[in-house]
């Protein structure tokens, strides 16, 4: 259960920061 909760935040983690990017590179 801890792994899964794991992938689940590292997912979360990688589409804030590709979404942070799209934000930034304008």
């Amino acid at each position: 259960m801890v792994s899964a909760h794991r992938d689940a935040a590292f997912s979360a983690n990688q589409f804030i920061m590709d979404y942070l990017k799209s934000e930034i590179s304008f």
